[in-house]
């Protein structure tokens, strides 16, 4: 048996997410195994706050789970930058207003020793802003000028991943002609890469009588968030510190969606695992499918990665040439 061990490192490659391979093992006779390691290496978070009377308990909820929520992208090294805007675009009587920071450093930073103690403090916006919530005026506000320039300088960097957090109970009462599409929309013509601007929104679930709720509720937000194919907390979820923890490890370790193969295979013998998990072959949006073009495997466009433990993603395969 003849073994070799080629450790690649790759700058990063076509699809949703940069990835490292960390190594690709041949035996012969036997298998190739590609080792995939998710390699988020910089990432920007803007949280969009309803600061209205009915929040306080939630942003507590929140800004105690914010240990979980940032876990995993601590522990890979991921550099993030996280900014704090409200949903409040009437600056009358609050000051953090269409699309300003919150805090006294604006900026909460991972190389900070204090990045924690920041972040939470920026969280804590209070609960005297408008009742009118308008989360995509506000965000599209602080990711424009002249917000990025003069309020919160070097928030939006060129090569970083961008995620958009919101919390609240209402629906989105935004400008009429912000629709959940225009909203999106926006968001990835900030990222040459538009699949580097992802979405979450922590809010009342559709049809969940057990949780209050304003009276003002629509479908908008819940919308922008499956157009980024992002993920939706409910508020008052009994796991909430569970599912926050999830979601931070799907925002720091999303996988790329092409990885390409060091040999033509035999197809049916291609097994592509991401921890205890085996995704399912054929199936382009929740599994695989095999691109002979590209030599490539492609991973689906609305797999749940929050959903999955796991380090590294592994493709594994028979060469035609070996059978």
């Amino acid at each position: 048996m003849r073994s070799l061990i080629l450790v690649l490192f790759l700058a990063g490659f076509s699809g949703a997410q940069a990835a490292q391979i960390t190594k690709t093992t041949f035996a012969f006779p036997g298998r190739v195994e590609i080792h995939v390691q998710p390699q988020i290496s910089e990432l920007d978070v803007l949280f969009v706050i309803d600061d209205s009377g009915s929040m306080g308990e939630h942003q507590k909820n929140l800004i105690a789970n914010i240990p979980a929520l940032t876990k995993a992208a601590l522990k890979n090294g991921v550099h993030v930058q996280a900014g704090v805007t409200t949903t409040s675009a009437d600056c009358s009587y609050v000051k953090v207003c269409s699309g300003k920071f919150n805090g006294s450093i604006k900026i909460a930073d991972s190389t900070q020793s204090d990045f924690l103690g920041t972040l939470a403090a920026n969280l804590n916006v209070g609960t005297q802003g408008s009742a009118e919530e308008k989360p995509f005026d506000t965000a599209i506000a602080a990711l424009s000028e002249p917000m990025l320039s003069q309020d919160h300088p070097g928030f939006l960097r060129p090569n970083a991943h961008l995620a958009i957090v919101m919390l609240t109970d209402a629906g989105d009462q935004s400008s009429a002609q912000v629709t959940p599409a225009v909203f999106t929309n926006f968001l990835k013509a900030l990222k040459a890469n538009p699949n580097q601007v992802t979405m979450a929104s922590i809010q009342v679930m559709a049809n969940d009588k057990s949780c209050p709720t304003s009276e003002e509720q629509n479908d908008r937000i819940e919308t922008a968030t499956k157009l980024l194919n992002g993920k939706v907390i409910s508020l008052c979820a009994q796991n909430f510190g569970q599912q926050l923890g999830q979601l931070g490890a799907g925002l720091s370790g999303q996988v790329t969606q092409e990885i390409p193969l060091t040999a033509v295979p035999d197809v049916s013998s291609i097994v592509v695992t991401f921890g205890n998990t085996t995704l399912v072959a054929g199936d382009m949006h929740s599994g695989w499918v095999y691109d002979s073009a590209k030599n490539a495997v492609i991973l689906g466009d609305k797999i749940d990665w929050s959903t999955m433990t796991g380090d590294e993603l592994i493709v594994s395969f028979i060469p035609k040439a070996w059978k």
